[in-house]
């Protein structure tokens, strides 16, 4: 019986020397049918020219004139192997990570069991800490913004079970092919964070199951070389457009109020501490989550 193809999607943006570190990670897989789609996102560094020297030759290469977000990026290659590779499988896949060699395996197994599976997630550990756990998936409601996860900065013990959530992380998410003609890509407005927890409720109100494959594992570096500025922004502003997306107008302006008042509380906590460009970035986010400027904003 021939295995559903995939097509892996990893997003290079300035970082070659991890890209190039997952990629022979991915070498080592024992799951027989896939092909592997670098999407560099408009790198200003020599990570074309390394990839193109170090990589596989069998390696599709996809470049980005400029950086389109990881959600951007992602549907640029989402959409090449739709319609060029005819794959059954897109696993959108971060480039600061290792893999298992089984990983794979696991995932397609468990979303072919049953047509309502639209997405699957590995167990994501921490790189530096091989048994703890960083990343599972969880539960939210994105009228209050309450976020539940299990078990992360715990030892695995083998205990976990494969279960049903919410939201799966955009660090590792098969998703599978019908899913995505049904629900649509990733939301460029996001640009970066929350996109993926976006997909995944679009999913459910579509009638797909979400679901947590623990088997299968994977490794995360936790990159922390992110301007401290971005995750402060993104992380503000895209939880306005996540309410906006997901809730009742009541609710969702509820929410905007509540928000407003704990990120305006983070902004002074951030001045008195002397941190007057965070505390400014929190306020644009604020701003721009209550006007509506998404997609791609200049922190500088």
């Amino acid at each position: 019986m021939n295995s559903p193809r995939v097509a892996i999607i990893i997003l290079n943006w300035n970082n070659w020397t991890d890209t190039l570190q997952c990629l022979e990670s991915l070498h080592q897989i024992t799951y027989p049918h896939y092909q592997v789609i670098v999407v560099d996102n408009g790198s200003q560094d020599d990570s074309l020219p390394r990839i193109r020297e170090q990589a596989p030759e069998d390696l599709i290469l996809l470049e980005n004139l400029e950086n389109l977000g990881f959600s951007g990026g992602n549907n640029v290659a989402l959409e090449f192997a739709r319609e060029e590779l005819e794959a059954d499988y897109f696993l959108l896949l971060n480039n600061d990570t290792l893999v298992h060699p089984h990983f794979l395996d696991f995932l397609v197994d468990y979303a072919e069991q049953d047509e309502s599976i639209g997405v699957v997630g590995p167990t994501v550990y921490y790189h530096q800490e091989p048994h703890k756990i960083a990343f599972l998936g969880g539960y939210i409601n994105p009228c209050t913004g309450e976020i539940t996860h299990h078990h992360l900065d715990e030892e695995d013990h083998g205990l976990l079970a494969p279960q049903e959530l919410d939201f799966i992380s955009g660090c590792s998410m098969l998703l599978k092919r019908e899913a995505v003609e049904r629900v649509g890509l990733l939301d460029p407005e996001y640009f970066l964070y929350s996109e993926d927890v976006d997909w995944c409720l679009r999913a459910k109100k579509a009638g797909y199951r979400v679901c947590l494959v623990p088997e299968a594992r994977i490794w995360h570096k936790v990159s922390e070389s992110v301007e401290a500025l971005i995750p402060i922004y993104y992380g503000t502003r895209n939880q306005f457009l996540l309410a906006r997306k997901h809730c009742p107008t009541r609710e969702r302006y509820q929410f905007y109020l509540r928000f407003t008042l704990a990120r305006l509380l983070a902004s002074l906590e951030y001045l008195f501490k002397g941190r007057g460009r965070e505390s400014q970035t929190v306020l644009r986010g604020v701003r721009d989550g209550w006007t509506g400027k998404y997609g791609f904003r200049d922190l500088k």
